[in-house]
C-alpha cells in the first residue's frame, strides 16, 4: 500500500489521514522535501501578510472613526456656541424691549404706540403693568 492516492473508505478518519500524510512526507526525496517546505513557508507567509493587512485595515478604520468623532464634536461645539450667542443676543433684545416698555408705560404712552415701538404683544405689555 505505497500508493496513498487509493486509500480504502474504512481508513478515511482523521487519525488515519494524518498517519498517511506522515508516511507520504517520509517518502519524499530531498528535493521534494525542500519544495514542500518552501510551499508551506509561502503559504504561512501569505497568511501572515493577509492577517497583517486585515489588522491594519481595522486599525485604520478605527482611527478614521475616532478622527471623525472628534471632528464632529468640534463642529458641534462651534455650532452650539454660535447658536448660544444668537440666543443670548435675542434674549438681551427681549429684555431691552421690556425695559423700554416699562418706561413708556410709566410715562403714560398709549399701549398701541408701545406695541408698535417694541414689537411686544398686548399680553406681554399687560403683564408689565403694576
Amino acid at each position: 500500500m505505497t500508493d496513498f492516492d487509493d486509500i480504502p473508505e474504512e481508513l478515511s478518519d482523521a487519525p488515519f489521514q494524518e498517519a498517511f500524510h506522515i508516511a507520504e512526507m517520509g517518502a519524499l526525496t530531498e528535493a521534494e522535501w525542500y519544495y514542500y517546505e518552501g510551499s508551506l513557508k509561502k503559504m504561512r507567509d501569505d497568511y501572515a501578510v493577509m492577517r497583517t493587512a486585515e489588522r491594519e485595515k481595522r486599525e485604520a478604520r478605527e482611527a478614521g472613526y475616532q478622527e471623525g468623532q472628534e471632528e464632529g464634536r468640534a463642529a458641534g461645539r462651534v455650532v452650539g456656541r454660535a447658536e448660544g450667542q444668537v440666543e443670548g443676543i435675542e434674549d438681551g433684545r427681549q429684555v431691552e424691549k421690556i425695559e423700554i416698555a416699562k418706561k413708556l408705560i410709566q410715562q403714560g404712552i398709549p399701549m398701541e404706540t408701545i406695541i408698535q415701538a417694541t414689537s411686544l404683544t398686548q399680553g406681554e405689555l399687560e403683564a408689565l403693568i403694576p
